[in-house]
């Protein structure tokens, strides 16, 4: 069993933390209605929210500072260093790469702040708020379409065209004419929820499961039941073949993954990537084909056409990388850069106690998974419950008593 993390003085800096971690998942949805309704939200709106919960959240953390937080700034000096080098080589400064890899430590820090106890209960209610506004928009999709308008907020907010999406199968799920792959006798569309992309939900999915087996002891059997029959229900209702597959994978490793030692997580992305790259080649997977395989080998065809000038950090990524985050990655932060990174997350021989060691261990191979296929782990709407639930296990301290119902 876990405890609650050491008493921080007062409730307060819990409160602000979890309510910025809940408006770095659900910011898109209200933006999305005052768009359709009231204002056109433009991207320099989304800019300034997300610095807002990016500086909020430091002066958070530096408040209630705890010696465990010393890795997490570190890394935020040493890429913010990076960035600047790389300025240098690309004759600008890149906010959007820095921006990418200060979320991970500000949300890492920020999830220090929040008792184990009150991280269970925030991931509940934001899992019933994710149901229910999923329960909606496939009960009565052409109202929340209207109210809504995701299609609209993203051609407003992202500069799209209405072509570039019309065949999007990863967005706007409410107007998706496509068929179904998971029980596609129900007629449903493929929701999206408080995300907007049944993708973005998809990685909800991966998440949830995972949270769910740290708190599963937590719960009483009526918690259990349905916390698990509704994570069913959010995964038909994104019909998201990826969330399934990693779901099931975390569910049957994670015996394993809770006695692996801590070290071995930084390389399952080097791994991922040498085996796509010899299955798309020997199973000679089409890059065109807009399904799983197809989209490992789109991503690795990507990712091995990078030069050397592109490896060291000269390029700026362009938008035709999001079907290769890999590849997206390594332009943006440059190879030294990726190294940076996996060691921040990765090594941290501390972390020991079975909890500490299935969190690390499914969080790296689920990003190494998804990093092949898409940038959606760089989004902070994804990366923000990974991570703050990262520094929720990371301060964990063993419980001397019997689990306290809520």
């Amino acid at each position: 069993m876990i405890s609650d993390t050491p008493d921080i003085g007062s409730r307060w800096p819990v409160r602000a933390a979890m309510i910025l971690l809940v408006a770095a998942i659900s910011y898109n949805l209200p933006l999305s209605i005052i768009n359709a309704h009231i204002v056109g939200i433009g991207r320099q709106t989304l800019i300034v929210v997300e610095a807002a919960l990016m500086g909020a959240g430091l002066l958070l953390v530096l408040s209630q500072w705890r010696i465990e937080m010393t890795r997490w700034l570190m890394m935020i000096g040493m890429f913010f260093a990076l960035s600047l080098v790389l300025s240098q080589l690309r004759l600008g400064f890149d906010p959007k790469s820095f921006r990418d890899m200060l979320m991970f430590a500000v949300f890492v820090m920020i999830g220090m702040v929040v008792p184990w106890r009150d991280a269970r209960r925030v991931f509940v209610a934001l899992h019933i708020a994710i149901l229910v506004v999923m329960i909606i928009e496939i009960a009565f999709p052409a109202q929340y379409g209207a109210l809504v308008d995701p299609r609209a907020y993203f051609i407003s907010s992202r500069g799209f065209t209405a072509e570039q999406l019309s065949g999007d199968s990863q967005l706007f799920g409410a107007t998706r004419p496509d068929e179904r792959y998971l029980l596609p006798w129900l007629g449903w569309a493929r929701a999206s929820s408080l995300f907007l992309e049944p993708l973005s939900l998809g990685n909800y999915v991966s998440f949830a499961a995972l949270a769910m087996l740290l708190f599963w002891r937590d719960w009483p059997a009526r918690m259990r039941w349905f916390m698990g029959l509704s994570l069913a229900i959010i995964l038909v209702g994104c019909d998201g073949r990826f969330a399934a597959a990693s779901a099931i994978v975390i569910l049957l490793a994670a015996p394993l993954l809770r006695r692996l030692p801590a070290s071995l997580s930084i390389f399952y992305l080097p791994m991922a990537i040498v085996m796509a790259r010899i299955a798309s080649m020997t199973l000679q997977w089409n890059p065109l084909d807009d399904d799983f395989p197809g989209r490992i080998a789109r991503g690795m065809k990507q990712l091995f056409r990078l030069d050397w000038y592109d490896l060291f950090g000269f390029s700026v990524p362009t938008p035709a990388l999001a079907d290769s985050g890999i590849a997206y990655l390594v332009m943006s932060q440059s190879l030294v850069g990726v190294v940076m990174l996996q060691l921040y997350l990765y090594l941290q021989p501390a972390l020991q106690r079975p909890e500490q060691l299935l969190y690390l261990h499914a969080t790296a191979l689920t990003f190494a998974l998804s990093i092949l296929v898409s940038i959606s782990m760089l989004s902070i709407k994804t990366a923000a419950f990974y991570w703050f639930m990262m520094g929720v296990v990371i301060v964990m301290t063993p419980r001397e008593n019997a689990r306290r119902p809520d």
